[in-house]
């Protein structure tokens, strides 16, 4: 029985590139591989992993992040404007009605 040479991590990465080009199944047959093997480099090389997909992802979730920031900082923003308009409508209506009863 012929021993199967071991796969690089490059070889990983073009694979996994392929999969994410071609789709799993037509890539497992050209390789002969299992899906198992896939979903287990997936795992491993997730801090490795330097395929466009990936960067763009890591991209994406970083911009997210960073809007969900922003969105927080402007509802505490508008929360404070709302407060102060409140209070400067609850001074108001104060100061009216003290001038009507005199």
């Amino acid at each position: 029985m012929k021993k199967r040479p071991r796969i690089t991590d490059e070889q990983r990465l073009a694979i996994l590139k392929e999969v994410e080009e071609h789709g799993l199944a037509v890539t497992l047959r050209k390789h002969g591989l299992y899906a198992k093997s896939i979903y287990t480099w997936r795992e491993k090389l997730q801090g490795v992993d330097h395929t466009p997909a990936t960067r763009k992802r890591s991209v994406d979730e970083q911009e997210l992040r960073r809007l969900r920031q922003e969105n927080q900082q402007l509802k505490e923003l508008l929360a404070e404007k709302e407060l102060a308009l409140r209070v400067k409508d609850s001074l108001l209506k104060k100061t009216t009605s003290r001038e009507r009863t005199d």
